[in-house]
């Protein structure tokens, strides 16, 4: 039997990006399997092509209260230039959760 997944919001990312880089667009909060999840869109707004990226989610309450950080690495893309990608799965996150900020991990070549 497949899940039903509950959409419970969504919204433009808030938060301030680079320019010429990977950045998200919009998010959506799912309930599935009866576990909250997030789901990211990115933008890759440069002049390369990803093949991996790794970031970490850090879950903020209502009050902006720190609840958890969810590290996320992401791998045999193909995310080309002035594309848009959204992952098959969302991230699990705490129940409380209703904001994140998204932090990038930038590693050496």
């Amino acid at each position: 039997m497949p899940s039903v997944q509950q959409h419970i919001s969504k919204g433009l990312y808030h938060y301030s990006q680079l320019d010429s880089f990977i950045s998200v667009k919009d998010y959506m909060f799912v309930r599935s399997d009866n576990r909250k999840c997030l789901l990211l869109r990115f933008s890759n707004d440069s002049d390369f092509t990803a093949d991996s990226m790794e970031y970490t989610i850090v879950q903020l309450d209502s009050a902006g209260n720190l609840l958890g950080k969810t590290k996320v690495f992401r791998e045999n893309m193909n995310f080309a230039p002035g594309s848009t990608y959204t992952a098959d799965d969302g991230i699990v996150v705490q129940e409380y959760c209703n904001d994140f900020k998204i932090l990038f991990t930038f590693l050496p070549v």
